[in-house]
């Protein structure tokens, strides 16, 4: 009888098993012990390293224990070793990772604070542009005034450690004028963005700081300005060289700390209040309870089901963005940026009942009629489900009364391929340890409440002297007188006959312009200093005679004396 003869599979069997099982087990190794955060049915890197080590051990033996190739019936628990190595290694393979059985949820990008979805595949020797960062959308504004309690010191950012007794036995009690900003940053088209450029998996971002920026109708020719907004926590500096390059020893700890606090960075809480208005959680969708809903607590009813959570969040957004449009609490005045957002959230939630869903897409249809052009393109972007739509909130305590500012914000994130050029197609990128967002649209214009208002309202050239018109706030209403001024006079003062009102703004007006150039149109300008910070401001004659603001404030009742 002929001898079968031996082929190159059976001569090598061995070396490969050896070989691609040792593969399997550097890969085990890999997740066992890499820095990635991340968990999947509640198993950690160690469990899911042990699945993978497992199933490697199991396709080890069945290669080197098998069955003769000959005419012998296999039984049908014994598996077939090449099947075994094609399922591991083959060019439709599936992977470790859904080999050793381990699932691949979609998980929010930032879980309040989320980890970005798992993204493609990618060859390790591929190059990749950086992923673009999806701006933020419209932005929605809260204002008030409080006493709040500033701690004398902040716990350092990363460590989990308050502050010592000494340190925060003295909190400064301090009144401010407060304005509360939020943002929803769109973690479907992030995860898009990451596809498109071959990401690795369980790739996510760092938000190292959310950036904020107004602009003062009040004095329109100083443009955007940065606002040095409040956070809870102590920043770190980044681990830069004395020269400006990465220092990549310190790059792991830099963003274990970001990641650590980053609900502290992405949505803040301002100090605790003492007195004056409440303070309140910027109205976007799950800012004031997280996606998932909450656990079963001991003693406690079970949760509701996912579809009554559904319905019940449908109703909530659906109420707010009727609040929006009427200006009732937690809105303070019309917000059709604020009715479109829950609008859209309610239409959206998956699982909510038909009648919940159809009152949102009515109330939706409400809104859109009445938005400007401006948000035209956002009200016709897809509408993804709200819980994919991660809040970004920054707070800016130095507004100062009386004045009206419009804000936009953008995000920072670390740079996952900061120092590492060999993955990207332009290495240039590798020298970014962080990246920018665009910034949002536009805000609404924002009134900062004041007792006090005063507004450029004649001028004379000929004596070189203005009128400005202060506006005083009482329990009774409203009262108003002008004062003639001319530079180098405070504006307003404590009157001591008749009602006897303190109409004293504080504010020194420093110059006086009768020729000035405002976008090819001459007009008239008055330069002051403000009290609460020194700095100079200026009105324009033009602009403060058609502010809707003063309007306003002028058609108010009197006082009566």
């Amino acid at each position: 009888m002929a001898k079968k003869s031996v082929g190159f599979f059976d001569q090598h069997i061995e070396k490969v098993v050896i070989g691609l099982c040792g593969l399997g087990l550097a890969a085990a190794g890999y997740l066992a012990f890499s820095g990635a955060r991340f968990s999947v049915d509640n198993r950690g890197p160690a469990d899911l390293a042990r699945a993978v080590s497992d199933a490697t051990e199991t396709a080890r033996t069945s290669v080197l224990s098998p069955k003769s190739s000959g005419s012998e019936t296999k039984t049908s628990n014994e598996p077939d070793p090449t099947q075994a190595l094609k399922n591991w290694f083959g060019d439709s393979a599936p992977g470790l990772a859904s080999v050793a059985k381990v699932a691949n949820p979609l998980p929010r990008t930032q879980p309040f604070p989320p980890l970005l979805p798992f993204t493609s595949e990618s060859m390790k020797a591929e190059k990749r542009n950086l992923a673009k960062l999806p701006p933020p959308g419209p932005p929605i504004v809260l204002t008030g005034r409080s006493t709040l309690n500033f701690p004398v010191a902040k716990p350092k950012i990363g460590t989990g450690q308050e502050p010592t007794l000494e340190e925060t036995a003295k909190p400064t009690g301090s009144t401010v004028s407060w304005v509360s900003v939020g943002c929803q940053v769109d973690l479907v088209d992030q995860q898009a963005s990451f596809i498109a450029e071959r990401y690795p998996p369980r790739s996510y971002y760092t938000v190292v700081k959310v950036h904020l920026q107004r602009k003062d109708e009040s004095d329109p020719g100083k443009g955007w300005v940065d606002v040095n907004t409040y956070i809870p926590v102590e920043e770190m500096n980044k681990p830069l060289t004395a020269d400006g390059r990465i220092n990549m020893s310190e790059v792991r700890k830099y963003r274990s700390a970001y990641d650590f606090d980053a609900e502290a960075i992405c949505r803040p809480t301002l100090p605790p209040r003492i007195a004056g208005d409440r303070i309140e959680l910027v109205p976007l969708p799950f800012m004031d309870e997280s996606p998932k809903g909450g656990p079963q607590e001991p003693g406690k009813a079970p949760p509701e089901s996912a579809d009554a959570r559904a319905s019940r969040l449908a109703r909530k957004w659906t109420d707010n963005a009727k609040s929006a449009l009427l200006a009732k609490r937690p809105f303070k005045q019309k917000d059709l940026d604020g009715a479109l957002i829950f609008a859209r959230a309610a239409a959206a939630i998956q699982g909510a009942k038909e009648k919940e869903v159809e009152a949102a897409k009515k109330m939706l249809e409400d809104v859109e009629k009445q938005l400007p052009k401006s948000r035209k393109e956002f009200a016709t972007k897809p509408n993804h489900p709200p819980d994919r739509l991660m809040p970004i909130v920054a707070h800016d305590l130095t507004a100062i009364p009386g004045h009206t500012y419009i804000y936009r914000m953008r995000y920072e994130v670390y740079n996952l391929y900061a120092g590492n050029t060999s993955d990207l197609l332009n290495p240039a990128d590798a020298e970014k340890l962080t990246l920018l967002s665009d910034w949002s649209p536009e805000s609404r214009p924002t009134e900062i409440p004041s007792d006090v208002y005063f507004y450029l309202t004649k001028a004379d050239k000929a004596t070189s002297r203005a009128t400005v018109t202060v506006l005083k706030k009482t329990a009774k209403g409203m009262s108003k007188k002008e004062y003639t001024i001319e530079p180098g006079e405070k504006i307003g003062k404590k009157e001591l006959t008749g009602q006897k009102l303190d109409f004293s703004t504080g504010a020194v007006c420093v110059a006086l312009d009768f020729d000035r150039s405002v976008e090819g149109k001459k007009d008239i300008s008055m330069l002051y200093a403000d009290p609460t910070n020194g700095a100079l401001y200026e009105r324009l004659l033009s602009k403060d005679a058609n502010d809707p603001i003063f309007k306003r404030l002028s058609e108010t009742p009197p006082t009566k004396p």
